[in-house]
């Protein structure tokens, strides 16, 4: 399925923008540290040293907040996607990350939203947990995410538990926009979801 061929982002972009938590923490409890043993022992430079841990950790944070990488962005996309089939079904929220000529499963006439809509009208997802988004950016214009959501939905049987891990491919806009253009591989409960889409959308 989704396998483990996702590239990890450069340690320093990882830790300096897209979870600076770690280095962050580390940075006020260095200066907290060096605070109190400088008070205690009447030192100013272990003072001083504080001040200076404690101004790296806001630059830090600071960072992380002014910064967004093309993988955050990326990621949020995917989960916008996700969160949008949640109870109650929002296709517009759909309809802002996705392009005019997408396509699922590589056909020509499988655009994704007509599938959405019958999917969202078969089942309602009550619950959902998204579990990991993982990012491949291959070139300035061009990626892929591969995102795996578990959770339950009520459907005209009963409520059951599903997992669900896909594909999804970008490109990216003269704007700066990242657009999802195709989705060719989905899995429902481990199993490729093609017969199921095409048993639940006539004329797919």
């Amino acid at each position: 399925m989704l396998g483990d061929d996702w590239p990890s982002p450069p340690a320093w972009q990882y830790l300096l923008v897209e979870n600076p938590w770690p280095l962050g923490v580390i940075g006020v409890a260095a200066a907290v540290v060096l605070f109190v043993v400088g008070g205690r022992q009447g030192r100013g430079s272990l003072q001083l040293g504080a001040l200076g841990a404690l101004v790296a950790a806001i630059a830090v944070f600071t960072l992380a907040h002014l910064v967004e990488t093309q993988r955050e962005k990326l990621q949020f996309a995917s989960r916008e996607i996700v969160h949008a089939f949640a109870d109650p079904f929002e296709p517009i929220r759909i309809e802002r990350q996705i392009a005019d000529d997408v396509t699922l499963f590589d056909t020509q006439v499988g655009h994704l939203m007509p599938v959405a809509e019958q999917a969202a009208e078969e089942a309602r997802v009550t619950q959902y947990f998204i579990r990991d988004v993982r990012v491949d950016q291959d070139g300035p214009y061009h990626a892929r995410t591969g995102v795996s959501v578990i959770g339950r939905m009520q459907h005209r049987v009963g409520e059951t538990g599903f997992s669900i891990q896909a594909i999804f491919h970008w490109r990216k806009q003269p704007e700066g926009e990242w657009k999802l253009y195709r989705v060719r591989d989905l899995w429902f409960n481990g199993e490729n979801a093609e017969s199921l889409v095409r048993e639940i959308t006539p004329g797919f």
